[in-house]
C-alpha cells in the first residue's frame, strides 16, 4: 500500500468513526459536530485521492466557525438532551486518540518527504487534524464538566 492509499485509509476510518458517533449521540448539537467532522474527513480523502491521481485540487477547509455555532446550539435551552453523555465520554476520548494518530502520521510524513509539494500536502493535512483534535478536546471538556455538574450533590437535590 503506498503512502497515499494509507492516508486515504486513515481518512476513511475517521469518517466512519465520526458517522458512528453521530448515530450514537442523542444531542442535536453533538450530532452536528460529528457530521461536520465526518464531512471534513471525506474532504481530506478526496484531496489525497486527487493528489494521488495527479489532479490539481485545493483542500477545502471549513473553518471552525461552523463548530462554534454548533457549540452555541449545544448549550441552548431547547437542546438539553444529554442522556448517555457519561457513556459517550470514552468515545470522545477515543476520537481524540484517533486524531492524535492522524496528527502523528502526517507529522512523520512531513519529516520523511523532501519534495516541497508532498511536504505541503502533509502539512495542510497535519493542521487540519490539529483543528479536529482541538474540537474534540472542547467537546470532551464540555461533556465532562456537564457530567460533573449533573452528578454534584447540589444538582441531585
Amino acid at each position: 500500500m503506498d503512502i497515499y492509499e494509507f492516508a486515504m485509509d486513515i481518512e476513511k476510518k475517521g469518517k466512519e468513526h465520526y458517522l458512528l458517533m453521530m448515530e450514537e449521540a442523542q444531542n442535536k448539537g453533538l450530532k452536528k459536530i460529528f457530521k461536520f467532522l465526518a464531512d471534513e474527513e471525506e474532504k481530506h480523502y478526496r484531496y489525497i485521492e486527487a493528489i494521488k491521481n495527479k489532479v490539481k485540487i485545493e483542500l477545502e477547509s471549513d473553518n471552525l466557525e461552523n463548530a462554534e455555532r454548533v457549540f452555541e446550539l449545544l448549550i441552548s435551552e431547547e437542546n438539553k438532551n444529554y442522556s448517555g453523555v457519561k457513556d459517550q465520554i470514552q468515545a470522545y476520548q477515543k476520537a481524540g486518540e484517533f486524531e492524535d494518530k492522524s496528527i502523528e502520521f502526517y507529522k512523520e510524513q512531513l519529516n520523511k518527504h523532501k519534495d516541497p509539494l508532498e511536504k505541503n500536502i502533509f502539512l495542510r493535512l497535519y493542521f487540519e487534524e490539529k483543528k479536529h483534535k482541538l474540537l474534540i478536546e472542547n467537546i470532551l471538556e464540555f461533556v465532562t464538566e456537564f457530567e460533573m455538574e449533573a452528578s454534584s450533590p447540589e444538582h441531585l437535590r
